[in-house]
């Protein structure tokens, strides 16, 4: 009917008439509510011709059409050509010029949506803050569009580290949208699943535990299982369960993130690298060095082949492996894996807060080896690299400094030695 009426239009009075660009508009919003964006594309773009050659005459029809034609961009995920748009419309109104609110948060959210995936987070939450202030005084603090927007605006607020807002945020949205039969869906899962993220970044590990559970186990039984990853969950569960102390129960979900993986994307993949990594700290944290130091060969042999030798996983890698060889005595071993992972980190891609950990590390471990002329050299490099990344009086520059005089004083040269001491302990008074 729409387009009917904009074809009789357009042969009677031309494009151009506010009535003739109306159905025009009215035709795209059918189609965008069939979600045939690109259909609804194509019609926006007939109407935007003519007012965009003209935009004084029609401002508000202009603001109309440049919103809805962002959010049809938005939808079919072209970001990049949708933030000019939605930003174009909106522009602060004109003396006597009308705003639909609905329309202007639908625009603002979207927007927030865009830059809360590009990272730019507090441009993100001043846009879905006032998107859902909008939503909220014109649908009502219930309507599913409100609480979308303040999810989003609750993951605005994670991503900035306000763990407290974000707590409270997502708290609220979890109320509602339960479903009254206490079983959830999966918009639920998902909630839960943030929560549980906010709980943990505060320390608050046991009821973090239950909202991960509560999560996956809506996940199992909701049809709509693709809103959330298990794997993430699993691993989150796992984590949470180990700073709890329970590392035998974290163990399974660990191993059973593995199979997902495997049956997903093959055993080869980053997501695996990840997962037995941390299954290895809990097998290192249940005692069996052993089986640790298989697993963490498994990932270096996955990362070599996926990310090359100079990769900072790879590294990372290297690292946990002569943790867990000193651990078991074996400082000799330990000392070859990261001389290793010294030659790799001599990589400008390496930052130095990666140096430093790797040298202190060697350091330490020659040091225990006896080799005292090489611990002092590498205590030396140790503490310049540390004291210039994070000043002379952290705790971890002291580490160093300690280490440099110990070296000093196992030598004889106790002149030298003396002062780094007295230092060391100015610092830790």
């Amino acid at each position: 009917i729409y387009r009917t009426s904009y074809q009789l239009g357009e042969r009677e009075f031309g494009r151009g008439r506010p009535e003739v660009l109306e159905a025009l508009v009215k035709g795209a919003v059918a189609r965008s509510h069939l979600r045939q964006y690109g259909e609804a594309e194509d019609l926006l773009r007939l109407a935007l011709e003519p007012l965009d050659d003209v935009p004084v005459r029609y401002p508000g029809l202009l603001r109309q059409v440049l919103l809805l034609l962002g959010l049809t961009q938005f939808h079919q995920n072209k970001l990049a050509a949708a933030e000019p748009l939605l930003r174009r419309a909106l522009k602060p109104a004109k003396p006597g010029e009308r705003i639909d609110a609905l329309d202007w948060a639908e625009g603002a959210c979207g927007l927030g949506v865009i830059c809360l995936g590009t990272n730019r987070y507090p441009e993100a939450e001043a846009l879905l803050r006032k998107g859902h202030q909008l939503r909220k005084a014109t649908l009502g603090a219930k309507h599913p569009a409100t609480v979308g927007a303040l999810f989003l605006l609750a993951k605005t607020c994670l991503c900035r580290q306000k763990l407290e807002l974000a707590e409270a945020l997502f708290r609220q949205v979890l109320r509602s949208c339960e479903t009254p039969s206490g079983h959830g869906n999966p918009e639920t899962a998902e909630v839960l699943g943030c929560l549980g993220v906010v709980l943990q970044a505060r320390g608050k590990y046991a009821e973090a535990e239950q909202r991960y559970v509560q999560c996956l186990e809506i996940r199992e039984r909701a049809p709509g299982k693709e809103y959330l990853d298990p794997v993430s969950v699993m691993g989150s569960l796992a984590e949470v369960r180990s700073l709890l102390g329970k590392h035998r129960e974290a163990e399974p979900l660990y191993r059973q993130a593995l199979r997902v993986i495997a049956a997903r994307c093959g055993e080869e993949s980053p997501e695996a690298i990840e997962v037995y990594g941390d299954l290895a700290r809990n097998r290192h944290a249940l005692g069996d060095e052993k089986e640790a130091l298989g697993l963490l060969g498994k990932c270096l042999r996955i990362s070599l082949k996926i990310n090359g030798g100079n990769h900072p996983k790879t590294v990372e890698i290297l690292l946990n492996m002569a943790k867990t060889c000193s651990a078991q005595g074996r400082q000799a071993d330990a000392a070859r894996l990261l001389t290793r992972s010294l030659r790799l980190a001599r990589n400008r891609a390496f930052p130095p807060s990666v140096r430093e950990i790797i040298v202190n590390a060697l350091a330490q471990s020659l040091g225990d080896q006896g080799k005292t002329a090489s611990a002092n050299v590498l205590w030396r490099r140790g503490y310049l690299l540390r004291k210039s990344l994070y000043g002379p009086d952290h705790v971890k520059t002291i580490e160093s400094l300690l280490g440099l005089a110990t070296t000093y004083h196992k030598l004889g040269r106790r002149r030298r030695a003396e002062p780094l001491y007295r230092k060391g302990l100015e610092g830790c008074g």
